[in-house]
């Protein structure tokens, strides 16, 4: 359990998750393969590979069967800092953002936020990715009572205007942290650690639940013991929609199954096949039964805290699950 906590802490964005990711395979006896290289599998192999620093796609590898895969998502809802971040505010310094998914955005004010995300830079003439962290926090503070009598009755954040974290009183740029490089994808996030609640210390609450929990879990699935090709397909941008290269909506799903079929020497009419008999399972959060709430949930069909495996269904199909 302390292990899938540490996850949830230091996974800050996608970037951090698949640095994470990789740590955690290679530790296990994985190896890494990188999509511009030949690929060269050997029967019983365990590999991974990574695309734009924040999808990540592990499998092992048999010649005969199909494929078990199950698919997830590396990012979370947060704030993403909009080019020259560093903006004036009262004789002040924030942090001009832009919400990136379908965040509960009350949910970061008077909270420690941490900036962390990747930088881009050059190195021996090319353009490098690399992950970072900020060593300083940030905090979006509230308008006190005082000054928003509303407060308690209606609140709606302008993220234009009230979700814009303070930085410094006059530091007119991000440091060490952007220092030299040529382009960045940075967020606050939530810097909260993980916690246990609840009088048996049976509850859970931690940042970046949905869905690192699924990313952590399908990756030590994968480390087991495995009779066929298992993959775990750790994917970024499911929060807007996947429509990315890295996302699901991306060909590195399909390109990665293809050349595990081009290394097993099958032919296409042979992949198609393999296709055909593997199983995938999107893995994702589903939403409990609120016990303070329990009339937002389904009148017969309620998914319960504890209660096991929910399998969602759709009737215009938003889930691909059915009878079968």
């Amino acid at each position: 359990m302390q292990q899938l906590l540490d996850f949830l802490r230091t996974s800050y964005t996608a970037y951090q998750a698949v640095e994470n990711a990789k740590a955690l395979l290679l530790s296990r006896g994985f190896h890494e393969l990188r999509e511009a290289q030949a690929w060269e599998l050997k029967e019983g192999g365990s590999y991974f590979v990574t695309r734009g620093g924040s999808a990540l796609i592990a499998f092992t590898y048999r010649r005969e069967g199909g494929f078990k895969i199950i698919a997830s998502h590396t990012d979370s809802p947060c704030l993403k800092l909009k080019d020259a971040p560093v903006t004036d505010g009262a004789g002040m310094k924030k942090l001009n953002v832009e919400t990136y998914g379908g965040g509960l955005w009350y949910t970061f004010f008077d909270r420690p936020l941490r900036i962390a995300g990747r930088v881009v830079r050059e190195r021996g003439g090319k353009l490098v990715s690399e992950p970072v962290v900020s060593s300083f926090r940030v905090v979006i503070p509230s308008l006190a009572v005082h000054m928003n009598r509303e407060a308690n009755e209606k609140f709606s954040p302008n993220a234009q205007v009230d979700l814009l974290p303070l930085y410094s009183f006059a530091k007119e740029d991000l440091g060490q942290l952007t220092e030299g490089c040529a382009a960045f994808d940075l967020y606050a996030v939530p810097d909260e650690a993980p916690f246990a609640s609840g009088a048996d210390g049976e509850f859970i609450s931690a940042p970046r639940v949905d869905n690192l929990t699924s990313v952590y879990a399908s990756l030590n699935a994968l480390c087991g013991e495995t009779a066929e090709t298992c993959v775990a397909a750790c994917l970024d941008n499911e929060e807007v929609g996947s429509l990315t290269a890295q996302g699901a909506g991306g060909d590195f799903l399909a390109n990665t199954l293809r050349r595990i079929s081009a290394c097993g020497k099958r032919t296409e009419e042979e992949h198609f096949r393999t296709l055909a008999s593997s199983f995938l399972i999107s893995l994702d959060n589903a939403h409990a039964i609120h016990p303070n709430h329990p009339e937002k949930c389904d009148i017969t069909n309620k998914a319960a805290l504890g209660g096991g495996v929910v399998v969602k269904g759709h009737a215009n199909r938003a889930y691909t699950t059915d009878a079968v």
